[in-house]
């Protein structure tokens, strides 16, 4: 599930995880001093709404997520870059495993063939797989840029709309249709950064 935290451009989330419960923040990179407090409050929200399941933290962590809108850094001569080194995180969701894996095994596809030219190669792989999407991510990410309690509460109501972001959350290419039922909505205003996010890993205890 996702809520607004007050933060503009700002998310949060929470999601089974082992047992317990993770609960998180994504913000842009000016509000890191936030962060903290926000997912303070976003806790204590949480934990309210449960009301019989009790939520003790577990551990804390952050980190720094780089997006490259539209031209990521695929690499340079012999070096090739995957995942978030080259800039891979999705600019709207900030999910980058998927596509971690995805890159990964891309490059090890075009220097298993010997070609010549394996990182133009593997760019090509990028533009021809991933540039539409990773646009439209970006307009997606601008587009919903203030993020804010009415915008949450009407796509969660909408469950073709979560549908299609859980199916995000597992690497599936879904941006055309996420982005035709996003413009039906209310749409806030526009930006696009690098995105900071910090999350905490919450046992639930009955």
């Amino acid at each position: 599930e996702m809520h607004a935290v007050g933060i503009p451009g700002a998310l949060g989330w929470c999601f089974a995880w082992d047992g317990g419960w993770r609960i998180g923040v994504g913000a842009p990179a000016f509000f890191k001093p936030h962060l903290t407090e926000t997912l303070d409050k976003l806790v204590k929200k949480i934990t309210a709404m449960r009301g019989s399941i009790s939520l003790l933290p577990v551990k804390t962590t952050g980190a720094l997520v780089p997006t490259a809108a539209f031209w990521p850094r695929l690499g340079k001569e012999r070096v090739f870059l995957a995942g978030d080194a080259a800039g891979l995180a999705d600019p709207f969701s900030g999910e980058g495993i998927a596509a971690a894996l995805q890159s990964g095994a891309a490059i090890a596809e075009v220097l298993s063939h010997g070609w010549p030219n394996p990182l133009q190669k593997y760019r090509a792989w990028w533009y021809n797989n991933y540039l539409r999407q990773r646009r439209l991510s970006t307009l997606l990410a601008l587009a919903c840029w203030k993020k804010d309690a009415r915008f949450f509460a009407e796509i969660s109501r909408d469950r073709v709309w979560m549908d299609l972001l859980a199916g995000l959350m597992d690497g599936c290419s879904g941006y055309d249709a996420l982005w035709h039922r996003t413009t039906r909505g209310c749409l806030g205003r526009m930006s696009s950064e690098v995105a900071g996010e910090i999350e905490v890993d919450m046992p639930a205890v009955k």
